[in-house]
C-alpha cells in the first residue's frame, strides 16, 4: 500500500505537464458506508498533451471522476 504523497511522488513528467490543463467541476467528500474517508472530484480537460509532448486544444469530451478513498489512519489509499 502507498500513501498518497507516495503516489504523488511516483507520477512521471509527462502526468504532471498534463495536470495543468484539469479543470474541477465538482469536488464531494464524505464517509462510505464501512467509514472510510473519500473525496471524490468530477473533472475534464481543456488540452491533451501529444506524443511530442506538445499540449494540444482537447476537442473530444474527456471528462473524469476521480475517488480517493482513505483505507487508514496512516493515510494509505486506494485511487480510482
Amino acid at each position: 500500500m502507498l500513501t498518497l504523497k507516495q503516489i504523488v511522488n511516483k507520477v512521471d513528467a509527462f502526468r504532471k505537464e498534463g495536470s495543468r490543463y484539469v479543470r474541477i467541476v465538482q469536488v464531494k467528500k464524505g464517509y462510505n458506508s464501512i467509514g472510510q474517508g473519500f473525496i471524490a472530484a468530477a473533472s475534464y480537460s481543456t488540452h491533451i498533451i501529444g506524443p511530442d509532448g506538445k499540449p494540444k486544444v482537447n476537442r473530444g469530451p474527456h471528462r473524469y471522476v476521480t475517488v480517493i478513498t482513505f483505507l487508514d489512519k496512516k493515510l494509505h489509499v486506494h485511487c480510482s
